[in-house]
């Protein structure tokens, strides 16, 4: 995504003083129940995977071991276009879990998360769909081409996020997707980092402090730029617990 107001050039400076100084321990709560909470698994074929750069691999992953059958992957993004703090953090990490690392340093989020589906996870070809936009300026521009293909009229949609996006994910699909479907979105951990222990972590830090700005508080960032709703969270989750509850049969998301 590229920043194209001044408050979005404000999120990185406030995240570099976050990565430094840390949280409290009452913020670091607050934003675990915020941006780290667990949605219901809802039971569909396919898991919509949103490209994170080279942290794609642990939405791939996550995706891969709750069980889906088809992916669908959504990013245009170079996964060398990060910056230098955030590859020396996640690279160990795709090494220490085996993770391969893009073959090629140019390769889009869609070419590595398929790579790594076919490449580690054994996906057939046949079973991955991909929307590869490298001129979006935000997220909402990526859910807009879901929406075209169909999956506004789906009865469920679970996305896999890198962690701490859900929310922001969830507020941008209401907006672009309507109230019909249930979305669930799971936040997807790198290796060493967890619900309970992100705030270890100067990165993880400086991550959580951007999505705070971008889709928390009364007036978030993305709901005033218009890309994103507010979302009652509550009832949210409750709509997903009874659909589960409901043990759906399996849906699927179209293909483009």
């Amino acid at each position: 995504m590229r920043i194209e107001t001044l408050e979005e050039l404000a999120i990185p400076l406030r995240a570099i003083s976050a990565a430094a100084f840390g949280f409290s321990k009452k913020s670091t709560q607050y934003y675990t129940d915020e941006l780290l909470f667990d949605m219901p698994r809802l039971g569909c074929a396919t898991a919509v995977i949103l490209g994170a750069t080279k942290a794609t691999a642990f939405c791939v992953r996550d995706a891969i071991e709750k069980g889906h059958r088809r992916f669908l992957v959504i990013g245009g993004k170079p996964c060398n276009q990060e910056d230098a703090a955030f590859t020396k953090y996640i690279v160990p990490k795709l090494e220490k879990e085996g993770l391969l690392l893009p073959r090629k340093p140019g390769m889009t989020e869609v070419q590595y998360a398929r790579q790594l589906l076919t490449e580690t996870y054994g996906v057939d070809p046949d079973d991955i769909s991909w929307f590869e936009n490298d001129r979006s300026t935000n997220f909402g521009q990526n859910i807009k081409l879901l929406k075209d293909s169909g999956a506004s009229a789906e009865p469920a949609i679970e996305f896999y996020t890198l962690a701490g996006g859900a929310r922001r994910v969830l507020m941008t699909a209401r907006r672009e997707l309507g109230v019909r479907p249930v979305i669930s979105v799971h936040n997807a951990y790198p290796t060493d980092v967890s619900k309970d222990h992100w705030a270890d972590h100067p990165v993880a830090r400086a991550h959580i402090t951007m999505e705070n700005a971008k889709s928390l508080g009364n007036n978030p960032l993305y709901v005033r730029l218009g890309y994103a709703l507010p979302v009652d969270l509550d009832a949210e989750m409750a709509r997903g617990r009874a659909l589960a509850a409901a043990r759906p049969r399996t849906f699927s998301t179209p293909a483009p």
